[in-house]
């Protein structure tokens, strides 16, 4: 027997948490130093019940993470990843699963020549002064045969700390 198909609209927000280490070496104009902002919220969109939903780093629907120094360091990247989203009247929820593969990091905006890397993992870079980096984020969903319909929602934090050096 097919179980019923129920369709689940889910969405990662962003959640650029600016406790992103607003490091101790301000500069005289009183600007932070690092500053991370979140350029594009995930949409995994419409899954099916039973079924997965790949978005993939250079879709239009990644996430997408915007780093900018304002002098030169090395500076460690980390992603707190949703495991699953929720959903607003509880219930079953979308089981998201972060692969090696699925995030990319440039420094320029363009993914199709992004370096890949596993975003469960700390990313180590050398950022120049006023330099951006762009960071882009992919997932894959899985809606449970159980789920309910509705609009599910997680967030994946990007937290940036300088190296000592």
């Amino acid at each position: 027997m097919e179980a019923p198909t129920k369709n689940i609209f889910s969405k990662i927000q962003r959640t650029c948490f600016f406790a992103l280490l607003f490091l101790w070496n301000i500069p005289s104009n009183g600007q932070p130093v690092v500053s991370i902002v979140c350029r594009n919220d995930a949409a995994i969109g419409t899954i099916t019940a039973g079924f997965s939903q790949r978005v993939q780093p250079a879709s239009v629907s990644a996430a997408k993470f915007e780093v900018h120094v304002t002098k030169a360091m090395d500076v460690m990247i980390q992603f707190t990843l949703p495991q699953q989203l929720s959903c607003p009247g509880g219930g079953s929820g979308v089981d998201l699963r972060f692969e090696p593969d699925c995030a990319r990091w440039s420094s320029v905006d363009n993914v199709s020549s992004a370096t890949s890397f596993d975003p469960r993992e700390p990313l180590t870079i050398h950022i120049e002064p006023n330099q951006a980096v762009y960071l882009w984020v992919g997932t894959v969903a899985s809606a449970l045969v159980k789920s309910q319909a509705g609009a599910y929602n997680g967030s994946i934090t990007c937290t940036v700390q300088q190296i000592s050096q």
